[in-house]
């Protein structure tokens, strides 16, 4: 769980989100590894 956390953490930096709350980054992340680019 914690590697899940510290591997969003590291997507959201590379997608250079802005600073959002854990579970809002968390979503964010799980969106773009769903949807093909």
């Amino acid at each position: 769980m914690l590697a899940f956390t510290s591997r969003s953490l590291s997507t959201g930096l590379k997608l250079r989100l802005p600073p959002t709350p854990l579970p809002v980054l968390d979503i964010q992340t799980l969106n773009e590894q769903a949807r093909p680019d």
